[in-house]
């Protein structure tokens, strides 16, 4: 059993790196075909190779880098007398704690500017941030 496992993964890795080859070889031949001419001097011949890897490199599929991974963030604000701490639990999702007294309703706004930065308001009057 662990030898038909062992086999079996060893088929897949030859069958991928095949595929990928004939890609490579699949590319190649159509910039040669592009680019490559009857030429005679050792100095053109030199620069359709030269060319014809510049077209290889051009064709060839990029990898892709990972995205980036959600890294859960905390900011404190001081409000007159409440201190408000906003924490990034998750990429859509936001936490406000506040603590202290409030009176008749409370209304804070919070910016998101990327020149500026992210700030936090009460009623209109800007918060300050403590970290």
């Amino acid at each position: 059993m662990k030898k038909l496992l062992l086999t079996s993964i060893a088929a897949l890795f030859l069958a991928t790196g095949t595929a990928h080859a004939d890609e490579s070889k699949t590319i190649r031949q159509q910039c040669e075909s592009e680019l490559l001419g009857h030429t005679t001097s050792k100095a053109d011949r030199a620069q359709e190779l030269a060319d014809i890897e510049e077209c290889v490199r051009d064709r060839s599929p990029k990898p892709q880098p990972a995205p980036a991974r959600f890294r859960p963030w905390q900011m404190a604000w001081q409000c007159n007398d409440l201190r408000v701490t906003v924490t990034g639990q998750g990429p859509n999702t936001v936490n406000y704690d506040i603590a202290g007294t409030i009176w008749g309703g409370i209304n804070f706004t919070q910016t998101f500017d990327l020149r500026e930065g992210n700030r936090l308001f009460l009623r209109g009057v800007p918060c300050v941030p403590l970290s």
